[in-house]
């Protein structure tokens, strides 16, 4: 896997870094989300889904629902979020294996929780807080494409 450091100073920078992490988006594409509570796997996802839909569409936080799904004549993209969960067996519970491939794109936030083998992702985003609006995002992708964005 590339790995690359990316700097987000602000929103804007995080929108920007959605953008441009969705031109290498494709169907049965598997984004993990890894990070303390309030350090932005929810916003990285709302920028994200407004960028492959070309809409400023609400996206929902799923941390109670587990799973949001959105639709639209390009994509489908299920959003999940393992932090509720109590269990391994809750994935079956939820049906997670139907979220997985099927030709959409699937975001996690808490994978770590469930999910053994990270690397069966196509990308991986750590975001740690650096400062009260600054991440530092540690980006692990099998995409080599995305080198001509990062470097």
């Amino acid at each position: 896997m590339c790995e690359f450091i990316i700097y987000i100073k602000n929103k804007e920078c995080f929108s920007t870094f959605s953008s441009v992490l969705s031109k290498i988006i494709k169907f049965n594409f598997l984004i993990l989300l890894i990070g303390n509570l309030g350090v932005g796997k929810t916003l990285f996802t709302q920028y994200m889904i407004r960028c492959l839909f070309k809409s400023n569409i609400f996206i929902k936080s799923p941390t109670y629902s587990i799973v949001e799904t959105y639709i639209n004549n390009r994509f489908i993209i299920n959003h999940l979020d393992f932090y509720r969960l109590s269990q391994s067996r809750d994935l079956e519970n939820i049906g997670f294996n139907e979220y997985i491939g099927n030709n959409s794109i699937c975001i996690i936030e808490w994978p770590e929780l469930y999910i053994n083998d990270l690397y069966i992702a196509d990308v991986i985003i750590y975001i740690y807080k650096y400062s009260n609006n600054t991440r530092v995002i540690l980006l692990k992708t099998k995409c080599l494409c995305i080198k001509k964005y990062f470097y």
